[in-house]
């Protein structure tokens, strides 16, 4: 197979080194999915059948789906060969990702996918780590316009140029990528545990806010004169006569569940429920909306995933019509109450205390705003946010969709609530303040260290495929003799002139 190489490319590479496109590269071949009406293309199927949802991994040794030897013949789908290059080339992840893979075995795969099997001077695993490395450049470059699912041209990805050092040091390469990203992933391992131990630690210091045990010393050398009792009557008082001032509203609602198990509290400290000391409840708008986040002058609806994650994100939120008609009281701002009344289960009932918002911005009909008495709303957020006010609300949701969960304004006011008296809810609360800071200390750092491992990954290609990662060994074939050779050894067609300058057309790699 003739391949036209060239001494010149995007960027300098060393000497013995070559560029040449992709597409010249080896076989390409296509995918095709076999009919699912026939059960015998896909019963008992023993040969792997490739889609954009097994491109996770940089080998692909399973699948998903396996395909029978009939729906190769009696079908679009081809045996793509052990050892080819496989890539997405059509789905919604190509918007930020191109999914590249080798297989290590024959494979047929869909049609949203492409494989290239390299010719024999060029080490598919090298070749694999170039497109990574060239990631960037493929989606800004190579993507096709017009079509409602992203995807790549394979025309203007075949034209790509991609640097080929001599065999012998591609294999040098991807041994050497191979042992620093094994260095990387055990790094991003352990950097995983910290965050599973630091999820682990904020559950443990929320039940022990919740129980008193993080108070326990503080209340052995503080006797507080006030009780969970005096407070408790402090905020009827304060409901009835807000609610004869057309302030607050009565609430009805039920006891607590009976399979719920209340843990054990301090002496002083009372048990409440949500609706005992809520003043009102404010739901949100249903319209529709543009889905990017409002700009200076704009309204814009908070979407679900703005109260998800313990912080109120206000870019989380859709722009309205500038002809929308909004109520002011729905407008949100700081110090408000927010909580999810739908979402998936794990999510569902999520709290947060909007801290600042400076778009203009009103509740969704996914999220309730809660008007307490007393000032009591960060002590409700730590109960809510705690293990057993996690187990009340997910006892409470309801729904039978997998995806989606509800709970009802009626079952939020039935949530049991953990009441010390107003002194230690302050300790408390300071308590809470100094650890969550720790926390979150941590929490950037392990940001940080994911970010930087994977920047160390694009840094370590990006050294690879300039020659900087390995040694070059002069006794090693040159790629142009290596491409000359091949080409020499392939029946030739037709003579054509050997070039060496790079052609005008050619699609050019760029740094990720």
């Amino acid at each position: 197979m003739a391949v036209d190489f060239f001494q010149n490319g995007p960027w300098e590479v060393p000497r013995g080194w070559a560029w040449a496109p992709l597409g010249q590269l080896g076989r390409w071949t296509g995918g095709g999915t076999p009919s699912k009406a026939n059960a015998a293309f896909w019963t008992n199927g023993s040969i792997p059948w490739v889609s954009p949802k097994d491109m996770k991994v940089d080998v692909i040794e399973e699948t998903e789906d396996s395909i029978t030897e009939e729906a190769v013949v009696r079908s679009s789908t081809k045996l793509v060969s052990k050892n080819s290059i496989l890539m997405v080339v059509r789905s919604g992840i190509l918007k930020h990702t191109f999914p590249v893979a080798v297989c290590d075995r024959d494979v047929t795969m869909n049609q949203d996918m492409r494989a290239l099997t390299p010719i024999e001077c060029v080490d598919p695993r090298y070749l694999a780590f170039v497109l990574r490395r060239l990631q960037r450049h493929i989606l800004d470059e190579c993507s096709k316009d017009g079509t409602t699912v992203a995807s790549v041209e394979p025309a203007l990805l075949e034209k790509v140029l991609v640097p080929i050092p001599p065999l012998p040091e591609q294999r040098r390469i991807v041994a050497r990528i191979d042992e620093l990203f094994t260095e990387i992933a055990d790094g991003e391992t352990a950097l995983a545990r910290a965050r599973d131990d630091l999820a682990t630690w904020r559950r443990a210091l929320l039940k022990a806010a919740v129980t008193g045990e993080l108070t326990r010393e503080w209340r052995e050398h503080n006797k507080p004169n006030d009780t969970a009792a005096q407070m408790v009557e402090s905020v009827r008082s304060a409901n009835e006569l807000a609610i004869k001032k057309g302030e607050a509203r009565r609430f009805k609602f039920g006891p607590p569940r009976d399979d719920i198990r209340f843990p054990e509290i301090p002496e002083r400290w009372q048990w409440i429920q949500l609706g005992q000391i809520l003043a009102k409840i404010d739901a949100g708008l249903n319209v529709k909306a543009d889905g990017r986040p409002p700009r200076d002058g704009e309204t814009g609806i908070v979407k679900i995933s703005a109260v998800t994650w313990g912080e109120f994100d206000e870019e989380e939120s859709k722009t309205l019509a500038s002809d929308a008609v909004i109520d002011e009281r729905n407008i949100i701002r700081p110090g408000d109450f927010l909580i999810s009344r739908a979402n998936t289960l794990e999510l569902v009932g999520a709290p947060v205390i909007v801290k600042a918002c400076t778009k203009r911005l009103v509740l969704s009909d996914k999220v309730l705003r809660l008007h307490f008495f007393s000032g009591l709303q960060q002590w409700v957020e730590v109960c809510l946010k705690s293990p057993f006010g996690r187990h009340q609300i997910e006892s409470y949701a309801s729904g039978n969709q997998l995806s989606m969960r509800n709970i009802s304004q009626e079952n939020l006011l039935r949530i049991a609530i953990p009441l010390p008296p107003r002194s230690e809810i302050d300790h408390a609360l300071r308590l809470l303040g100094f650890n969550q800071e720790q926390g979150f200390d941590g929490s950037i750092s392990i940001d940080n260290g994911e970010k930087t491992s994977a920047a160390l990954r694009q840094s370590i290609l990006k050294a690879a495929f300039e020659g900087r990662l390995v040694e070059q060994d002069p006794d090693d074939e040159p790629a142009e003799l290596m491409l000359t050779r091949l080409d020499n050894a392939a029946p030739k067609q037709k003579a054509t002139p050997r070039r060496v300058k790079r052609p005008r057309d050619a699609a050019v790699g760029t740094d990720a």
